[in-house]
């Protein structure tokens, strides 16, 4: 069976989060999830949210599609930290997003932004025992 290009956006996708989580454990969308903890309390992990998109032809062209969207993410950590701190560990994802560099899957590129949107943090949020920070990434891909 032949991906769709669906799925290859997807796999691109997946495999540049899988790269940024520096390690991190990743909880997929849709996927069973136990959060990381010791005996001594949480653990930070990275949340994978909607991946939203928009598909349109490009003008001129009857084969070739303009795809994009937005991959949220979440740096989830325990509660008991400066805002600063949140701040910095979500920011660090960004570095595996490089405005205009991609991820190939499949001879499928994804880039990163969709000017005028930028990769960007979001404000944190309280959730149970957690302060949950987005990390908003635009993406876009012509493909056929």
């Amino acid at each position: 069976m032949v991906a769709t290009v669906e799925t290859k956006i997807w796999m691109a996708i997946k495999e540049a989060i899988q790269a940024a989580s520096g390690g991190l454990p990743i909880a997929w969308r849709d996927e069973q999830f136990q959060p990381p903890q010791t005996a001594t309390g949480h653990l930070p992990f990275l949340a994978v949210g909607d991946v939203a998109t928009v598909t349109r032809p490009l003008i001129g062209s009857s084969a070739t599609r303009e795809h994009t969207g937005i991959v949220t993410l979440s740096y989830v950590a325990p509660l008991g930290y400066d805002a600063a701190w949140y701040i910095q560990r979500a920011s660090a994802l960004l570095n595996g997003f490089p405005l205009d560099r991609g991820s190939v899957f499949q001879g499928v590129c994804v880039k990163w932004g969709n000017p005028p949107a930028v990769p960007r943090i979001d404000r944190g949020y309280r959730d149970d025992g957690y302060i949950r920070t987005p990390v908003i990434i635009p993406w876009r891909c012509a493909a056929r």
